[in-house]
């Protein structure tokens, strides 16, 4: 399995396959630097789209040349996605990249019918990657983004999402931990029966290419000396490398301790609809930038 964002990066160049960006609302400074370093580098042929006068200046500020890129620029949204909405349709992009826009309007706007991002009934979802150095492995995260409050269905839409996402990384049977505050099923806390649901029906193979247990908090989730000093056995306690998360706040918290106050190497991905879709946030480090354009492109 791919265990840093390194090996992540050789895989990328090894492929020698040429990934088509489109960079929404483009006047993002590290989102350029990036950019213009993975254009020099033949692994990219970006498209900008935005505020032209906008998107030149930032670049001559910074001394970024801007001749590598095309560049259409707009006066509104609606030109924005009708640009998206045509490159979904001809399938002339492979990964859409968030700029200075809102979280919530580019999500928003995303999600129309009519702008083809969306495939079928297929569920969206977002999951963060976390390279752990204490405990030597990449960690996944779902869902610090796009679904607030998971039902127990929509739980099992981002394990499956989740697990193919660490399939795409070597790992064949990801072992995924439903957490929880607790290790034991308390009624009082539904987040607790919803988990030992959808781990009973991991042991009954309705949930394939995983192994899932829960309830489990998140210690005894990837530490082994604390899953011992639980007394809590398994294929997959103190050995999560996927973690599903209660609620939107629990694992966005989580993504920034991972990666601001941990200081571990980290990206963000929004998968399941017709591309990828990197949505890091506007006061990530260029390194997340880079890190999220990565996991687009294994």
């Amino acid at each position: 399995m791919l265990n840093s964002f390194e090996q992540f990066r050789d895989k990328v160049k090894v492929s020698g396959e040429k990934k088509r960006v489109l960079l929404w609302n483009a006047d993002d400074l590290g989102w350029l630097k990036v950019l213009a370093r993975y254009q020099s580098d033949g692994m990219v042929e970006t498209t900008l789209i935005g505020d032209e006068s906008r998107i030149t200046a930032i670049a001559d500020e910074n001394g970024i040349d801007l001749r590598a890129f095309k560049l259409q620029g707009i006066a509104s949204q609606d030109q924005a996605m009708e640009i998206i909405s045509k490159n979904l349709a001809e399938n002339t992009s492979d990964i859409l990249i968030r700029g200075t826009i809102g979280i919530k309007d580019s999500l928003k706007a995303l999600f129309a019918k009519k702008v083809g991002f969306r495939i079928g009934k297929a569920v969206v979802s977002a999951v963060s990657c976390h390279y752990v150095k204490d405990i030597d492995r990449i960690l996944l995260l779902s869902d610090p983004v796009v679904n607030p409050a998971p039902d127990l269905g929509r739980k099992i839409n981002l394990v499956n999402s989740a697990s193919n996402f660490a399939h795409k990384l070597g790992d064949d049977l990801p072992k995924v931990a439903m957490l929880a505050a607790v290790e034991v099923v308390y009624p009082v806390m539904p987040h607790t029966v919803e988990a030992a649901a959808i781990a009973k029906m991991s042991d009954r193979g309705q949930i394939k290419g995983c192994l899932v247990d829960g309830p489990l908090s998140m210690d005894v989730a990837v530490i082994e000396s604390a899953a011992r000093g639980k007394g809590v056995t398994g294929e997959v306690a103190g050995k999560a490398n996927v973690l599903i998360a209660p609620n939107i706040e629990t694992a966005y918290g989580m993504l920034k301790a991972f990666s601001r106050f941990v200081g571990a190497p980290s990206g963000c991905l929004v998968i399941g609809g017709k591309i990828p879709y990197c949505m890091t946030s506007r006061a990530d480090s260029d390194e997340t930038k880079e890190n999220s354009l990565l996991m687009a492109m294994i």
